[in-house]
């Protein structure tokens, strides 16, 4: 089976296309002529959208990576809830940066970010599952309180390129 799989990239909390091609720059919130700064936006780069037959792939599949951090951490699990994700740390590392998850019926994600400040990079992944599509994109800690915007503008977008075709 031959596997097609695509990114795009767009801005949080609104939804456009950057102004160019972002790939050669570095961080999450460039300058672009026709945007007004705002500390809230950032861009959001899906690196891959990728369909799947079966089920969304085990190793970044957000339902079976929380269950494996439930089942890691036991007893030692501390949860909690930030901006509709709950949150999972281990009480052994209080201070460290807990990972997020939300698990539905139509959709699931699941966030880790690397470092604690607001530009930080953090790796979500995404179930789609009524579009059995899985996705994979880097986003800064400060858009993680954006997670179910971002998730709604990429159905969206993804509603506008099926019709298109």
């Amino acid at each position: 089976m031959e596997t097609e799989v695509f990114g795009v990239v767009f801005w949080i909390p609104d939804g456009q296309a950057p102004e160019s091609d972002t790939s050669m720059l570095i961080g999450f919130s460039p300058a672009e002529a026709n945007r007004v700064p705002n500390p809230d936006s950032s861009l959001i780069e899906i690196k891959s959208v990728q369909f799947y037959a079966g089920s969304a792939p085990s190793y970044y599949s957000p339902d079976v990576v929380a269950a494996n951090l439930s089942r890691l951490y036991g007893e030692k699990e501390l949860l909690g809830s930030d901006w509709g994700l709950t949150s999972i740390r281990s009480s052994e590392y209080p201070d460290h940066l807990p990972d997020w998850y939300r698990l539905g019926r139509n959709d699931s994600i699941f966030i880790t970010c690397l470092g604690s400040d607001e530009t930080s990079v953090c790796r979500n992944f995404v179930d789609l599952k009524d579009k059995r599509l899985f996705v994979s994109f880097l986003s800064t800690l400060r858009a993680v309180r954006h997670n179910a915007l971002t998730i709604s503008t990429l159905r969206d977008l993804l509603q506008q390129w099926e019709a298109a075709y």
